[in-house]
């Protein structure tokens, strides 16, 4: 049955959604405290579906916002559509040469997030999932845990252990974050590659919705975002530095790869394995508890490895000498 038909017939009712997701967003969200804030926002909506719905919002908390690349492009400006740091080289240069509070990026769909501080500096979805669960548990006292997937900072295993709450960790795909958000009612859930999701919002990733809680955040606390950050930073103690490349698999490389993942040497770059955990690939953890995942892509012939340490180097180094290892054999 063709659309048209299917329409016509009843069988496919059309709703629209925007302006009920708006009204949704000015009860969840403290309207009153942004409109007084007078925040300076840059937003790139990377030629995507959010472009709009986020700046609708932001200007109705009367907000003084800039956006870029808000024309719509199905190729998306010949880049791809996420946000990462060298996809977003031109907010990054419009927060250096301009008094901006923040920075927000979408991908094309609006359903990952990434951030810019006042500084210019690049704020990944590892530390917007941390700045999220630090202000709901510090300045809106909350109660809940995390789950955030194999792949996604341990970092947040930090600051559950420093509010008291638990750190569930899942596979990667999003499915098993909303599943363990729902079944532990959990506070927040989130990955690596830029969803987040939040208790009594939908089990799902919302970039918009993340946004309107970062610029909350600094309505509220009437701090930087770098601020903030380096709060965080301190009441932790330590800090996990994370790091990810992917090892492009020729079949003979794929080989060795496999055989690397099926028997792990006991130490790597000097250090030993101490734990191994086969949840999702194989993830290594060392004395330190820092740790490094091989994830073969099921998409792409290439080999995801992702780690952290408490060096700002180390998780690199380590990265790379397990190249080193499967190039070498």
């Amino acid at each position: 049955v063709s659309f048209s038909k299917g329409v016509k017939r009843g069988y496919i009712k059309q709703e629209a959604f925007h302006n009920p997701y708006l009204d949704y967003l000015e009860e969840k969200i403290d309207y009153d405290s942004i409109k007084k804030a007078n925040l300076k926002i840059c937003f790139d909506p990377m030629f995507g579906a959010g472009t709009s719905t986020l700046q609708m919002a932001l200007v109705s908390a009367r907000c003084d916002l800039v956006t870029i690349h808000s024309e719509r492009d199905p190729l998306f400006g010949g880049k791809s559509p996420a946000p990462s740091e060298e996809s977003l080289s031109r907010l990054i240069q419009n927060m250096k040469e301009n008094n901006f509070n923040v920075g927000i990026a979408v991908d094309g769909d609006a359903d990952r997030i990434a951030l810019v501080d006042e500084n210019g500096r690049y704020i990944p979805a590892n530390e917007v999932i941390l700045l999220a669960y630090y202000y709901l548990k510090k300045e809106k006292n909350m109660n809940g845990g995390v789950v955030r997937n194999i792949a996604t900072t341990h970092n947040l295993d930090l600051l559950c252990e420093l509010f008291g709450e638990k750190l569930y960790e899942v596979p990667v795909g999003f499915k098993h974050i909303a599943k363990s958000m729902i079944e532990n009612d959990l506070l927040i859930g989130g990955e690596s590659s830029g969803g987040v999701t939040f208790r009594d919002h939908i089990p799902e990733k919302d970039g918009i919705y993340t946004a309107m809680i970062i610029i909350e955040m600094l309505a509220k606390t009437n701090k930087k975002l770098s601020e903030i950050f380096e709060e965080i930073k301190t009441q932790l103690g330590k800090y996990y530095y994370y790091s990810e490349d992917n090892l492009e698999l020729d079949p003979e490389l794929e080989i060795k790869a496999e055989r690397f993942v099926e028997t792990p040497p006991e130490e790597i770059s000097g250090k030993k394995i101490t734990k191994i955990d086969r949840k999702d690939g194989l993830k290594l953890y060392f004395e330190d508890n820092s740790w490094l995942l091989l994830r073969f892509s099921g998409t792409e012939p290439l080999l995801r490895i992702t780690g952290e340490a408490f060096d700002p180097g180390e998780a690199n180094e380590n990265i790379n000498e397990v190249k080193n290892i499967l190039r070498s054999e």
